[in-house]
């Protein structure tokens, strides 16, 4: 499922949710919708599995439709009892990414465009002077057009990977934290899904060793996950919550001091509920910026290269011309 698909499939399953229908019967209403087809998948394996008495998570996971981030976030809401506030928190994610996703792809059109430009302007000096052979030319234009497509789907996935490893690597996470304007939607969104489960947990009595590894696990963050699971087992040891997460200097120093106040006063629930509200609202703002930005930047390198490339071909062109009149 593609990221629309899968921000409007949470929202309706968080809509009957939270209005009070079982999820076998919300299963049945949208598959009468005659949703997608990947969407249908997923709504089927997921009724077979709850039919079959599988835990739903179980029963996502079997569908391989979703990511190891969306079956954390499900697999903390359903121990939790609160699965309507997982896919609310994942129909904004998603509708988020979605639409910054939209923005940036409608953005690089002309950078694109600039760039496809950019590649064949070297061509045509030959092609003017006629003094080498067209079909040669023709074809190295297209091999050139052919490695660079191949360069950015190399990239593309190159990125997926490096995204994946992230989510379990503190190395791999805090070098994509400190890229310029993707770290910043990172950070947020990884803070948001922290807070989020945390509070749902928190709600249903989930003591916090066994909380902080379901929210670390969630956070989509290899640095949340690991310092998570430092603060687990120094809570199970018996220490407390704010000072175990400040000792292992993976949560920002901010969000650590308003826990332990918190837990001091008997609100951790409020203040996890309140993270999570700001550091979404934070997360989409940092990702406009970035689907604005970003698009931006690529539209001024790729009109340098073409001035470039503009001086490249008219030296080539007049240089001859300028070396008989010097003769």
């Amino acid at each position: 499922m593609n990221a629309a698909q899968k921000a409007h499939l949470f929202h309706e399953l968080a809509k009957m949710m939270k209005a009070g229908f079982h999820l076998d019967r919300s299963l049945d209403l949208l598959l009468e919708q005659h949703p997608a087809p990947a969407s249908r998948h997923f709504l089927k394996r997921l009724r077979e599995g709850l039919r079959t008495g599988e835990r739903v998570t179980d029963a996502a996971r079997a569908s391989r439709a979703l990511e190891d981030l969306d079956l954390s976030l499900m697999e903390s809401g359903e121990m939790s009892g609160r699965l309507g506030d997982s896919f609310q928190h994942l129909s904004e994610y998603y509708e988020a990414r979605g639409q910054g996703s939209r923005r940036a792809r409608t953005a690089l059109i002309y950078p694109l465009i600039l760039a496809h430009l950019a590649l064949i302007l070297p061509a045509l000096p030959a092609l003017i002077l006629g003094d080498q052979d067209r079909t040669a030319i023709l074809t190295r234009t297209a091999l050139t057009l052919v490695g660079f497509w191949a360069a950015i789907g190399g990239i593309a996935l190159l990125w997926r990977w490096v995204r994946r490893a992230a989510e379990t690597s503190p190395g791999w996470d805090g070098l994509l934290n400190k890229l310029p304007l993707i770290g910043a939607v990172r950070r947020h969104w990884a803070l948001a899904r922290f807070s989020q489960v945390m509070n749902s947990g928190l709600l249903a009595a989930i003591t916090p060793s066994r909380l902080l590894p379901l929210a670390g696990d969630a956070s989509g963050s290899g640095q949340f996950r690991e310092g998570a699971r430092q603060a687990a087992q120094a809570v199970q040891d018996g220490a407390r919550l704010a000072p175990s997460l400040q000792a292992t200097r993976r949560f920002p120093a901010t969000f650590v001091r308003s826990l332990e106040t918190a837990e001091e006063s008997g609100s951790l629930d409020a203040e996890t509920a309140r993270w999570s509200a700001l550091e979404t609202s934070a997360a989409m703002d940092a990702l406009q910026r970035a689907s604005r930005w970003l698009p931006a930047a690529a539209y001024g390198l790729a009109v340098l290269y073409v001035v470039w490339r503009i001086f490249s071909m008219a030296y080539a062109i007049y240089s001859p011309v300028l070396q008989q009149l010097e003769m």
